[in-house]
This record gives structure tokens, sequence and C-alpha cells, in this order.
């Protein structure tokens, strides 16, 4: 058991590497669809550059956090992630045709892929009850360091070509490195995977069903909003630095519609651990077994392990989908 001072100081330093990290996947993107055409010119192709940033991250995300149960590690391919950040900004920002922006947006994919364990790791420094309250944080502060970094890249692009973007990005991956290089990891239990409970899992309706409309709303908004408008807005007239207002703005509106979500999940939390009546904590897990998100789940499988009446924990059960 980590002390109050040290976990308030791991949680800083948490803070900080997320809002570095962020800020490094995203200091390029708003004026990347048109640095790519005008490295290719053929917008199918810049279709498939920028594609690979998600491609990557579908393939990798399930993989990793498989391998990092367990291997019961965290830090390591936290760790990795960053450094893979800074080399896909670094890759880019040296290429000199499309080829070399294909392989540096991969490996963008692969560092993106890590922010799995990130928010293992950070929950952990939280109880239970507090997960939503964690999750809540990092959603702001991925926010923040996405909206700081998307609003400044045309003025860099002003000041320093494109590339200037790039290799500072690849500065900010390492500010994110040293942030994580004196937490000292928890120890976790390794996990090792079996076929029974990956193939319960991905079939599950609950899981399969919302894990389908995200990825519709991700294609949507990388096919849209990350990819192909900026190339209209160029040809509209607008400059790089319109370009990451245009974006920057975007990331603010979904950010302050992400807020209401983890005020709800909050109350209800705090109802399902701490109401005594079991009624009312019954309808705290159903209202809750109806939100798609991770924290929504965490808070009920932990309170599993603390509930002993038979039926809260049938309901509970019912809305894990066990």
């Amino acid at each position: 058991m980590i002390s109050t001072n040290k976990r308030s100081h791991l949680i800083i330093l948490y803070i900080i590497a997320v809002f570095f990290y962020w800020a490094s996947l995203y200091l390029y993107v708003p004026t990347l669809p048109v640095y790519v055409e005008s490295k290719t010119g053929v917008l199918s192709m810049v279709g498939l550059v920028l594609s690979m940033y998600g491609l990557w991250q579908a393939i990798l995300r399930l993989p990793l956090g498989i391998a990092s149960d367990w291997l019961g590690k965290r830090k390591l391919f936290i760790l990795l992630g960053f450094g893979l950040a800074a080399l896909g900004a670094w890759v880019m920002g040296t290429a000199d045709g499309v080829n070399g922006l294909l392989i540096g947006r991969s490996i963008t994919g692969l560092a993106a892929a890590t922010w799995v364990p990130l928010i293992v790791a950070f929950n952990s420094l939280f109880p239970p009850q507090e997960a939503v309250r964690a999750t809540s944080i990092l959603t702001l502060v991925n926010s923040l360091g996405r909206m700081l970094a998307t609003s400044v890249t045309g003025s860099l692009n002003e000041h320093g070509g494109y590339s200037l973007a790039f290799f500072l990005a690849a500065g900010v991956a390492l500010l994110a490195v040293l942030a994580v290089l004196p937490v000292r990891e928890m120890k976790w239990t390794p996990k090792k995977p079996t076929f029974n409970s990956l193939s319960r899992l991905v079939t599950r309706k609950d899981v399969l069903v919302p894990s389908l409309l995200d990825l519709v709303a991700m294609y949507c908004a990388w096919a849209g909003t990350f990819s192909f408008l900026p190339i209209l807005a160029q040809r509209l007239g607008a400059s790089d630095v319109v370009l990451s207002i245009l974006l920057s703005t975007n990331i603010a509106i979904v950010a302050l519609g992400n807020l209401a979500d983890p005020v709800v999940l909050e109350t209800l939390m705090d109802t399902l651990f701490h109401d005594p009546d079991p009624l009312i904590r019954k309808h705290a897990v159903w209202a809750l077994g109806q939100f798609n998100h991770p924290a929504a789940r965490q808070g009920l499988q932990n309170a599993l392990q603390n509930e002993i009446i038979s039926e809260v924990r049938i309901e509970i059960n019912r809305a894990l989908g066990d």
C-alpha cells in the first residue's frame, strides 16, 4: 500500500506524461493531410497513409492488453509507446516521400495503442469507487493536450515549415518518457489469458455492439474531420492557422460533451457503494449497465467483490453479462 504523498506524486507524474503523450501525437495532425497530399497528389494515397494510425491501433490494442496482463507489466509498454511516438514523428519529419510518411504514421499508430496500459496504470492509483474520477481526469488531460497541440500547428508551420511540428512532437514525446521514468511500478499479478475467456469477451453483445458503434463513429471522425476536411478547407482558401483552429475547436466541443457522462457515472457509483438500501443499489447497477464506459464496468466488477446481498450480486452479474 503506497502512502498518500507518494500516490499524489505518482498521479501528478502520470498527468504530466499523459498531457505530453497526446500533445506529441497531435501537434502535426491539423495539417498532416495537406502535407501528405503535397508529397503524393493522390487522394487515395493520402487516405492510405492516414489510415495507418487507426489500423495499427486496432491490430495492437487487444494483444497489447493481453500481453500486459500476462507479464504483469505496465511501465515497459508505456515507455515503449512514448518512444514510438517520438520515433514516428521524427520519421515523418525527415521523410522525403510518401513512403516515409506511411512508415512514420504506422509507428504513431503503434504508439497510440499503448493508451490501454497507461489507463490501467493510472486508474490503479485510485480506490475502486473513484474509478470514474480517475477516468475523468485522464479524459480532461487528454483533451487539453490535444487542444493545445492542434491550436499551435499552423503557427509552427508558418515559422518553421511543416517539419517543425514533427520535430517538436518528437521532443514532447521524450518529455513524456522523462515524466514516467521516475515512476516505480506497482507489483501486478500476472494473468495468463485463456482462449475461452477471450472468446467470451469478444462475443458478448454488451462488448461487441458498443465496439462496432464506436468503430463507425471513429471512422466518420477520422475519415472526415481529421483527414479530408483539412484538404477541402485548404482548397477553399483556409490557411494552416485556420486549419488548426478548426480542429482544436472540434476537439474542444467533443471534450465538453464527454464531461457530462463522468458526472452521472460518479453519482451512480457513489450510490452503488454507499447507499444502505439494496433496492436502490440494484437500480444503480442497472443504470451503470447501460453505459458504454470502461469505468462503469470496472465499478461493477469492484462492487461485486464487496456486495453481500444476493439480489444485488445477481443484478451486477446480469449487468456484466456473466
